[in-house]
């Protein structure tokens, strides 16, 4: 406080005599104000956090310090946003057949907390459970992908369960599309469950919708619909008529 003080009464009383301070003694004000404003220990921290922030830092310090401000910034945000992006496309989980080990993933369809899978599941031959979660987008869609071709043999429905799928983009839509495509060559039942309104409505725009897919509010739903179908039920209306509800 006292030091701003001085330099605006300095400006407002002598400011022509600034013209007479040399460049130099300027600059060297100004460094020793830069490294007592530098957080020397946040510093060493960040060095020794991660490698990929410890790139993002010292490539932003030396671009700022040898190039331009702009440049330094630029640079920073550039590397922070692809090291975000891989972080996010490494957090993504595909689980097949297996119970839920986290229990505080909220379900879609009322707001509590999402069920364990129950494990005789796994032992159903004609339909496979996938579980995704996480942020689905095209970096992670390679991944979710792997995990689809990974399939052996072919079932006679899917139960894709995306209750814990927060987003989802245009690239991971396609995906589902993609797969959803292939799934009916075989003769395969889709079943897309525990959806948020807005992954649905992504899915619906990309052609994951009935007959190729239909929708259910919970896994139960999914596993109900698909035996039903098994045996030879039609559910068709109704699964139509709950697309259109929630578009």
């Amino acid at each position: 406080m006292m030091h701003s003080a001085f330099l605006l009464l300095f400006l407002v009383v002598a400011a022509p005599l600034a013209a007479y301070i040399p460049l130099a003694a300027l600059a060297a004000v100004l460094c020793a104000v830069a490294w007592n404003m530098a957080e020397k220990e946040q510093f060493a921290t960040l060095l020794r956090a991660s490698r990929g922030d410890a790139v993002v830092l010292l490539v932003t310090f030396l671009l700022v310090v040898f190039r331009d401000l702009t440049e330094g910034i630029l640079a920073g945000f550039g590397l922070g946003t692809l090291l975000f992006m891989h972080r996010m496309a490494q957090a993504v989980d595909v689980q097949q057949g297996k119970p839920m080990v986290e229990e505080d993933v909220p379900d879609s369809s009322n707001g509590n907390r999402a069920r364990p899978y129950d494990p005789t599941i796994a032992t159903d031959r004609d339909i496979v459970v996938y579980l995704i979660s996480g942020a689905f987008f095209f970096g992670a869609a390679a991944t979710v992908a792997a995990a689809f071709d990974r399939i052996g043999e072919h079932p006679k429905a899917y139960v894709i369960d995306f209750s814990a799928v927060s987003i989802i983009d245009s690239t991971a839509a396609a995906t589902v599309a993609g797969f959803v495509r292939k799934s009916r060559r075989h003769h395969a039942a889709i079943y897309i469950a525990g959806a948020l309104p807005p992954v649905r409505r992504i899915l619906l725009t990309y052609g994951v919708r009935p007959p190729g897919a239909r929708f259910g509010a919970s896994v139960d739903d999914a596993m109900t619909a698909a035996h039903a179908r098994l045996r030879g039920d039609d559910y068709q209306a109704s699964n139509d008529a709950d697309v259109q509800t929630e578009l």
